[in-house]
């Protein structure tokens, strides 16, 4: 039997065929023909059409073309991670060496350098901020080190 569409042009052949599908599916099926304004009988043979055609890549190439996003991704983490390591590492072992070889101060010297902190603190802010704005001091000690 061939079907006439409302266009008077002629479809494919079809045929009823009864198949036992989940009830999850179910509600996806009836949600999605809702959703589009087809039937579900439409949605059905538009996946199944794709099932047998694929238009789109393979999901190994796609997994293949994403992987190397991730690698690099889990290279830029690791690098991360390490950069935080490194500048914990350097804080903790600075703030120990400054304690164990620096006297405490006066009390007459501490209203001295109350007095001029604000100042030394923007010197070091100065500091810290034009060496993030390169490579960084630390990292490039380290990697000359390390070859």
């Amino acid at each position: 039997m061939i079907e006439t569409k409302a266009s008077g042009k002629r479809s494919s052949p079809s045929c009823q065929k009864k198949f036992r599908i989940p009830t999850d599916l179910v509600r996806q099926l009836k949600a999605s023909s809702e959703e589009r304004g087809v039937s579900e009988s439409q949605v059905v043979c538009e996946a199944l059409k794709q099932f047998f055609n694929p238009q789109t890549p393979d999901f190994v190439e796609m997994e293949a073309v994403l992987g190397g996003g991730i690698d690099r991704l889990r290279r830029a983490v690791a690098t991360v991670q390490k950069d935080q390591q490194i500048a914990t590492e350097t804080l903790a072992q600075f703030v120990r060496l400054f304690l164990s070889n620096t006297a405490p101060p006066s009390p007459d010297e501490q209203t001295k350098l109350r007095q001029i902190a604000p100042q030394r603190f923007d010197r070091f802010i100065e500091a810290v901020r034009s060496q993030t704005k390169g490579a960084g001091y630390v990292r490039e000690v380290l990697n000359d080190d390390s070859e």
